[in-house]
């Protein structure tokens, strides 16, 4: 039976959630904390229990001067013992169904795997979103940021993170987060042992969201974004970390050639409204940061 989820049922999703991806209790008591009042939760019960569940949370789709209201789809899990009977499809289907006739012009998610992106196609979704990887040496990082004015490192708070998101990703395609969404983001990054770098210049500001994998030696910057030159965010993301290498994810355009980007595919649509039928297709390299995928 599908039935939207209920408070009642935070103890039960915990122990489906950990038994789908393996996340400790703690991390998993703090989203359901903090997520769970804002989320959409749609739910498969056998005999009582939760099988499957889907998560959705509000979000915009800034397209050129167009806004479309959406929800972005996160944390779909169905338990081992029940996968291959199409309950997750179907539980799609009834959060587009309610979603549409609650006046949703779309779904958006971000597969965790290459592979899912055939398997979400076959749900009705379509490519839509776009990314930049690159990854460069430590002593390369440093020949991009050695003529780079001396920035002035500050602290990374919410009102400072929105203000440059606005800035920078005005103009652009992308997935336009709320206030809420936006401090989740923040402290679930910091939770999970992410760092923060924000400089400000004469010619702008800009941040990056960082992890550090030590075992690779490897910074990962999950998210940058910048309105003016990058290079100042470079030195004192070199001055943050002692990395022997650096991993990049960035919106299209955003990252220098010399840091080697390569454009991937990375998030879906599924279009629910008639206005938006053809959203994939007119979005132009359509940034989608926060995923927390």
């Amino acid at each position: 039976m599908i039935r939207r989820a209920r408070r009642g049922d935070i103890p039960l999703l915990a122990s489906l959630w950990e038994a789908c991806f393996g996340d400790d209790r703690a991390y998993i008591a703090f989203f359901l904390q903090n997520r769970f009042p804002a989320a959409d939760a749609f739910l498969w019960e056998e005999g009582g229990v939760p099988v499957s569940v889907l998560f959705l949370f509000p979000a915009r789709l800034c397209q050129g001067e167009a806004r479309y209201v959406v929800r972005y789809l996160y944390a779909a899990c169905t338990a081992p013992e029940f996968r291959g009977r199409g309950l997750m499809r179907r539980l799609i289907d009834e959060a587009a169904r309610v979603s549409t006739a609650e006046g949703a012009d779309g779904i958006a998610l971000v597969p965790a795997s290459g592979s899912l992106f055939h398997y979400y196609a076959g749900c009705g979704f379509q490519t839509a979103f776009f990314c930049e990887t690159g990854r460069c040496s430590r002593a390369e990082l440093e020949q991009l940021a050695a003529k780079s004015p001396q920035p002035v490192v500050a602290s990374l708070s919410l009102p400072v993170m929105a203000d440059i998101r606005r800035t920078v990703l005005h103009g652009r395609d992308y997935l336009a987060w709320d206030e809420a969404a936006l401090s989740y983001a923040l402290a679930e990054h910091r939770y999970s042992g992410g760092d923060a770098v924000c400089v400000r210049t004469p010619s702008g500001a800009g941040y990056c969201l960082l992890q550090e994998a030590v075992q690779e030696d490897t910074c990962f910057v999950q998210e940058l974004l910048c309105s003016g030159a990058v290079e100042p965010l470079f030195s004192a993301l070199l001055q943050k970390s002692d990395a022997r290498s650096f991993s990049f994810r960035c919106p299209v355009g955003a990252i220098p050639a010399r840091v080697n980007p390569v454009r991937r595919a990375y998030g879906m649509l599924r279009p629910l409204s008639a206005g938006a039928a053809h959203l994939p297709q007119r979005l132009q390299n359509a940034y989608l940061g926060l995923s927390l995928g």
